[in-house]
């Protein structure tokens, strides 16, 4: 091979490269365009005091759901995974205590909703007495980690919370409301319209923070 056909050689290897990134860089773009994406986080919940403290709930940890996706996601199921075992919700409620208008519901894009656990439902209750005895006295943030799943069977799950942030859970002032009350206390009834629990979508805490760990 002469040094004319070696300089064109690597010309011509040298023009391909740019064009094979570039073409790589679009289709992984349009992929992301059209993928569906939810990021899942376990939320523990806080309640608020009236002096201001706030107390880490000894029950069932929310769920945060962000669609990262470009258009509107619609999710049909919410609940934890633990071992490979799902346990779902039902039907959730959200941060005002309330169930969603309409399940399963509708997230638009960029946009995060909190779901909780409905203890006062038999789908609630149900779940709660099959994950108690899988969880073997721990906690679900330290047992198990969330899901969410699309009405497309599409399922995403949160990743495991990092270890100084299950420390600091476990150090944290515990709520005194029972776990699964008949009734909401008159106390918390009061408290409800000053200090409903944390939901990242409005206060980030350090439960932004606790998606970060290993999956």
């Amino acid at each position: 091979m002469t040094s004319d056909h070696k300089f064109e050689l690597i010309r011509t290897v040298i023009s391909i490269i740019p064009a094979t990134v570039l073409s790589a860089w679009a289709f992984i773009h349009q992929r992301r365009q059209t993928a569906p994406r939810l990021k899942v986080i376990v939320s523990p919940v806080f309640w608020g005091g009236l002096a201001g403290e706030q107390w880490l709930a000894d029950d069932w940890p929310g769920i945060v759901v962000l669609n990262e996706s470009t258009f509107p996601l619609r999710v049909s199921s919410v609940g934890y995974k633990i071992g490979k075992k799902y346990y779902g919700f039902g039907r959730p409620i959200t941060g005002n205590l309330k169930p969603p208008t309409t399940w399963p519901m509708e997230i638009a894009p960029r946009s995060r909703i909190g779901l909780y656990l409905n203890p006062h439902t038999l789908e609630g209750r149900a779940v709660m007495d099959a994950v108690s005895p899988a969880l073997k006295g721990r906690t679900i943030w330290k047992a198990g980690r969330a899901y969410a799943m699309t009405e497309c069977s599409h399922t995403f799950i949160s990743r495991r919370l990092k270890k100084s942030s299950v420390e600091m859970l476990s150090k944290a002032r515990k709520a005194q409301e029972p776990q699964v009350p008949n009734a909401i206390p008159p106390t918390v009834k009061e408290q409800i319209g000053k200090a409903s629990p944390y939901r990242p979508a409005e206060r980030p805490t350090v439960t932004e923070s606790l998606g970060s760990g290993r999956e």
